[in-house]
């Protein structure tokens, strides 16, 4: 049963394969995330969006994130603007749960 007001999101789709080979500190998934992650302003659907463009261009499209998204509410910041002015809704730290899950092969999810 998928539950409103979550959203799960892993470094590849069910099945495949994740290439954790790299020289770098974070894997390719991790890397963008905390690129984008802190972006202000930036509504959650739109930083993973950005998040899966950046991973396909630097894996030449064999690696694709699987992202599921039940979410309720529009405009969901995780990083205010400066001001804190921001009108829309955003995520108190109490509601954020994250949970990483390490693996080199994704988990098929039902």
């Amino acid at each position: 049963m998928h539950k409103a007001d979550s959203l799960v999101a892993f470094s590849c789709a069910p099945g495949a394969l994740v290439d954790d080979r790299s020289e770098e500190q974070n894997s390719l998934f991790m890397k963008h995330l905390l690129k984008h992650l802190a972006t202000p302003n930036e509504d959650i659907a739109n930083v993973l969006r950005d998040v899966t463009n950046g991973m396909m261009q630097d894996s030449n499209s064999t690696q694709i994130p699987f992202i599921n998204v039940q979410l309720r509410h529009k405009n969901i910041y995780l990083c205010e603007q400066a001001d804190g002015k921001n009108s829309s809704f955003r995520w108190s730290e109490t509601r954020v749960t994250t949970k990483v899950v390490s693996s080199t092969q994704c988990m098929n999810i039902q």
